[in-house]
């Protein structure tokens, strides 16, 4: 399996779904990064936020090195 990067927003519904994809992604002997964002909620890389904006640098910098 490739490398796979995860983010999980304490706010969003699904932050338990991420939390175990990650461990099965490595459970599965592939690697996986797992960022956890405070306060975030579903979506917030699509508005105009400080936070958003270094999320989709962190998403940037993870697509180019693979």
């Amino acid at each position: 399996m490739p490398p796979a990067r995860f983010v999980a927003e304490t706010r969003d519904h699904a932050f338990d779904d991420a939390l175990f994809m990650a461990a099965r992604w490595r459970a599965a002997g592939a690697p996986a990064q797992l960022e956890i964002v405070a306060e975030a909620f579903h979506g917030f890389t699509l508005f105009p936020l400080t936070i958003a904006r270094r999320e989709l640098n962190h998403q940037y910098s993870f697509l180019a090195a693979a």
